[in-house]
């Protein structure tokens, strides 16, 4: 990849969405956004944020599909690829160092997949991931920004309601290709331990901390 003379974004905004019971944004986004070629002027990258089974790809879904049907150019859903490197929990644990080369590495390469795809017209690309470390945040800010010259947005998703939690894991997770080997008890207890790994590092957004990285809060 090479630079581009798009403008360059010094600070980042983001967004953080609560998801409750009873709430309008248990299974409803809403977004609204302003004049297209205000928003527009460069290629932008979306990138989501939040532990595991908060809503994050069904906020990504609703967004790729709104920005498209407004008539902006948009990728949603650009995940890390499924790796067969996967057996269980412990491939998330904060101390599997192999693993999380592995997982860095799947995290590079789809944001070097993002950015070409932009590179070739696109106008937003949607980043469905954890991200939930300000070290990975800082990482795709350099390559989004720095690297590339693009606009980057982070958005949030946070959910500590168990419920609906363990209703995300039971309708999406526990089908998911990670677990086609297990059957669904088995699959939630993991993928609840899953969670509980990524909550051994999570660094929800913080506006102090994120301006201080280059961000600001929206």
């Amino acid at each position: 990849m090479t630079s581009t003379d798009h403008r360059k974004s010094d600070k980042v905004p983001f967004i953080r969405f609560f998801q409750r019971r009873n709430s309008q944004f248990q299974r409803k986004v809403s977004i609204r956004i302003g004049e297209r070629a205000n928003y527009v002027n460069s290629p932008h990258v979306i990138a989501m944020v939040g532990l595991p089974a908060r809503g994050k790809t069904y906020i990504s879904k609703k967004l790729s599909r709104y920005l498209n049907w407004i008539g902006i150019n948009t990728k949603g859903e650009y995940r890390r690829q499924v790796t067969t490197a996967y057996k269980n929990h412990d491939f998330f644990r904060p101390d599997n160092k192999e693993a999380m080369v592995i997982r860095t590495q799947c995290a590079i390469d789809a944001m070097k997949d993002v950015c070409e795809w932009l590179e070739n017209g696109g106008e937003v690309a949607v980043f469905d991931a954890t991200n939930s470390t300000a070290d990975r945040r800082k990482l795709i800010h350099e390559i989004v920004c720095n690297q590339m010259g693009f606009k980057l947005f982070f958005v949030e998703s946070v959910c500590d309601d168990p419920q609906i939690i363990e209703q995300n894991i039971i309708e999406v997770k526990v089908n998911s290709p990670d677990y086609q080997n297990m059957n669904k008890e088995m699959a939630l207890r993991d993928f609840l331990q899953r969670i509980e790994h990524y909550e051994e590092r999570y660094q929800p957004l913080e506006e102090k901390t994120e301006r201080e990285g280059g961000g600001s809060q929206t």
